[in-house]
């Protein structure tokens, strides 16, 4: 079975810059535990941020990765580029939600079809923190590059 790992992390960052380096030591070292297959969004910085690490790791040095795009309306499905990734999804309980509930939803769905989170939370409010108290409870492994909350 494949592991899946996923991102979560507020919608603005600052000093993204200086993750770019642990987030990709963070990321090959998962690859090279065996995780293939990479859940990512759109919604926020750091979301972005690792799909865009994840598609450089892709191109140049392993090809073999799959980055999926959860989306949580269908317009996403024309406005991402196919170069940030390989196949799209809006999970049939995301389509049927109202439009207020979707990114709710469709981030209860990364958790429970995730291994593994890697987040950048650092504050105890949104969606990105819901997403983290989730996975925290659903027992996931969790890498938070915050190091706010013990996680582990």
């Amino acid at each position: 079975m494949t592991m899946v790992c996923s991102f979560f992390g507020h919608r603005n960052i600052l000093c993204i810059e200086r993750l770019e380096e642990q987030l990709t030591r963070i990321i090959e070292d998962l690859i090279l535990e065996g995780v293939e297959m990479f859940y990512v969004g759109e919604m926020g910085d750091f979301e972005c941020f690792a799909g865009d690490i994840l598609t450089e790791l892709k191109r140049n040095k392993y090809p073999h990765i799959h980055r999926k795009l959860i989306v949580c309306y269908g317009s996403q499905f024309k406005q991402t580029p196919k170069v940030l990734c390989d196949t799209f999804d809006m999970p049939g309980e995301v389509d049927v939600c109202k439009r207020r509930g979707k990114i709710h939803r469709r981030n209860q769905w990364v958790v429970d079809h995730s291994d593994i989170i890697v987040c950048y939370i650092d504050a105890n409010y949104g969606g990105a923190y819901e997403a983290y108290k989730r996975a925290k409870k659903k027992g996931k492994r969790i890498i938070n590059l915050t190091k706010v909350w013990d996680e582990e």
